[in-house]
């Protein structure tokens, strides 16, 4: 879907993107809400970098079959052609959301990086699969290390439905502008290589 098309089906705004840019609406303030339990041990160390949250090949964001994702349209990002059905946190952070359908989370970092970890394309049209293929072990508001386990989903229910597996790293909000370095595509495995930093 390009994004001529994507306005047009959803002038409303309450399509793709207005789910996903909406995606962070509600925001679980996640450093802030440590500051009192963390007053002793100082607050969290700044995130300086992102590991690739699966294994696969990565590639750059404007050769995704997707003009909302190729464009930009919600921020600057990377792609993977993934080789594991596993997703796990790319860095130390907050869970800010998880689609009902489970296909997508929003992460936050205490460097106010927020990033929107995506499954496949268009793949925001499963959800009369009522979640189906996909399977999360995080909830809104979890505090994550780098490398935990966050959702596991199916390829090949993936494929079946008619849908691309590629799994998309969007950086939604920038809070400091941080220059965003990306680290050379290729094979990456999750957890260990750098794909990000900042």
């Amino acid at each position: 879907m390009d994004a001529n098309q994507m306005k047009e089906q959803n002038p409303s705004g309450k399509g793709l993107t207005g789910k996903i840019t909406g995606f962070f609406s509600k925001i679980v303030p996640p450093f802030g809400r440590q500051d009192e339990e963390n007053s002793a041990g100082g607050t969290p160390a700044p995130v300086t970098e992102l590991k690739a949250c699966i294994s696969g090949e990565s590639f750059p964001l404007e050769k995704v079959n997707d003009q909302v994702f190729s464009m930009k349209i919600l921020g600057d990002g990377l792609a993977i052609r993934p080789s594991s059905e596993i997703i796990v946190a790319p860095a130390n952070g907050v869970v800010c959301n998880v689609a009902e359908s489970k296909y997508a989370l929003g992460l936050e970092f205490s460097n106010g990086i927020q990033l929107l970890i995506h499954v496949g394309i268009d793949t925001v049209a499963m959800k009369e699969m009522n979640g189906k293929g996909f399977k999360t072990f995080v909830k809104e508001g979890d505090t994550v290390k780098t490398g935990q386990k966050l959702l596991s989903f199916s390829r090949s229910d993936i494929r079946r439905a008619g849908y691309e597996d590629t799994v998309m790293m969007i950086v939604t909000e920038n809070k400091q502008e941080l220059p965003l370095n990306f680290a050379p595509y290729g094979s990456v495995e999750r957890g260990t290589s750098t794909v990000i930093s900042f």
